[in-house]
């Protein structure tokens, strides 16, 4: 039935105070988390995970709560819209039935992580740019066509508006600095 994939968990978070997001990755915490959700696998979300809850959690003790006070919009949209996607688009699933495959795609930055999930005639394209400052950026071997960029976000802001773009090889792309994208491919070229 596929793996677990996550970015921490409460062995991390509750055994040395090093499990939190905001310690393990900084500011690319929400281009892991991307990345969580869409490669091959299942995404383990940890408790308060999804509102980006950065306290230490005792899993011993049940006086420690997750905090529901202190949302990070970001986070909490961005694992809303993952989850969606996870169900919504066939590529991303984690069935047994269904036999994705997961491409790396080249990108003409070094600081940029770039793949693909198909299947059939179906495909998501996800880039997650794990740099401190904005890229722009070919991906060579890109499928051209008609995407729907579904999210498109960084470490301070996030936007899950479908919006109709075109990929081509020879086109760039930029991502502010952290940034990450998932595209949902509408028509090949």
């Amino acid at each position: 039935f596929g793996r677990m994939t996550y970015v921490t968990n409460h062995d991390q978070n509750g055994n040395n105070d090093g499990g939190k997001l905001s310690t393990l990755y900084g500011s690319n915490r929400y281009a892991m988390t991307v990345m969580s959700f869409t490669v091959n696998g299942m995404p383990l979300i940890y408790n308060g995970q999804e509102i980006g809850d950065n306290d230490v959690l005792n899993y011993f003790e049940d006086a420690t709560k997750v905090n529901w006070s202190n949302v990070d919009a970001t986070m909490q949209t961005l694992v809303g819209k993952l989850a969606q996607l996870k169900h919504e688009q066939l590529p991303l699933a984690n069935r047994p039935a269904y036999q994705t495959a997961t491409a790396t795609l080249n990108a003409s930055s070094s600081d940029v992580l770039a793949y693909v999930r198909t299947i059939d005639n179906e495909a998501v394209l996800v880039v997650l740019n794990l740099s401190s400052s904005q890229q722009t950026f070919r991906i060579s071997d890109v499928n051209p066509g008609t995407y729907s960029q579904v999210i498109k976000g960084s470490a301070s802001s996030i936007d899950v508006t479908a919006t109709d773009v075109t990929l081509a090889t020879d086109g760039n792309i930029t991502l502010d600095a952290n940034g990450y994208a998932v595209y949902v491919l509408k028509e090949a070229a």
